[in-house]
C-alpha cells in the first residue's frame, strides 16, 4: 500500500488552545480521518470533547504520494490567534 501526505490548511481543531484551529500535515497509508481522531485523543480531554462531538477533517488542500519508508506522522500548525 502506498503512503500519502495530506495537507490541510484550515482545520477546526488542531490543539487544545484558546484558538484551536490551524493546519495539519498527515502522512499515512491508512485513513487520514482515523489518524486525526487518534491525534485529538492526545491533545484534547476526551471527557470534555468526546469523539462524537469532534468535527471531521475537511477535504485536503493537497495530497501527495510519498515513499513507503516514510514514517506515519502528524505535524500540527496551530493558529497563533490574536495574542
Amino acid at each position: 500500500m502506498s503512503k500519502k501526505l495530506y495537507l490541510y490548511e484550515d482545520v477546526e481543531i488542531v490543539s487544545g488552545r484558546y484558538h484551536p484551529g490551524g493546519g495539519l500535515v498527515i502522512i499515512t497509508s491508512g485513513n487520514p480521518q482515523a489518524a486525526y481522531v487518534r491525534y485529538l485523543d492526545l491533545v484534547q480531554d476526551t471527557a470534555e470533547y468526546p469523539r462524537s462531538a469532534r468535527p471531521n477533517l475537511p477535504a485536503p488542500t493537497r495530497s501527495i504520494e510519498v515513499p513507503d519508508a516514510e514514517p506515519d506522522c502528524i505535524a500540527a500548525f496551530p493558529d497563533s490567534g490574536c495574542c
